[in-house]
């Protein structure tokens, strides 16, 4: 399904941000735009499986008295804070860019692309050449549920009931 149907459907179902995923195809990266992600951690305690989505949020914290509004940005949503949503802190009127999703929410940097850099989509009958929209780093993942420490009591218990409903 081609980029312009798919924008036709959500159009049709009440639009928001979801199209419909009906086959393997609707999750290849050769319409739409491309944005690349690259942690800073060598080995991220959570990664996402093919077709699990996220969300670029702007996170900005409002100036006591007159407040010029958040910095624009090309890509995500302004989510007001009145905390820092991360370990450290975010000072009144200024605002930064995170990856969220269910699992986890991390701060990103845009980066410039070479004009020259595109990337390569090969399938087994083609090849496509696609411009890279963006290029962002994505700093420490912040979890957003419990994530057990190894061999603590927790994780021995949810591996211990995990055997069990499998087993049975």
């Amino acid at each position: 399904m081609h980029f312009q149907q798919r924008e036709q459907e959500r159009i049709a179902s009440g639009g928001g941000d979801v199209f419909f995923m009906r086959a393997p195809e609707d999750l290849t990266g050769r319409d739409g735009d491309i944005m690349l992600m690259e942690f800073c951690e060598e080995h991220p305690p959570l990664m996402n499986q093919v077709g699990m989505c996220s969300k670029i949020k702007n996170y900005y914290k409002r100036k006591a008295g007159k407040d010029n509004g958040p910095q624009q940005y090309r890509f995500g949503e302004v989510a007001y804070a009145h905390t820092s949503p991360f370990l450290g802190a975010l000072p009144p009127g200024h605002s930064i860019q995170a990856i969220e999703n269910n699992m986890y929410r991390a701060p990103i940097y845009e980066h410039r692309m070479p004009e020259t850099d595109f990337l390569v989509i090969r399938t087994r009958q083609q090849f496509y050449i696609r411009e890279v929209e963006a290029l962002f780093l994505a700093g420490q993942e912040c979890p957003l549920y419990e994530v057990f420490g190894p061999n603590s009591k927790r994780a021995n218990n949810f591996v211990r009931d995990f055997l069990q409903a499998r087993i049975c």
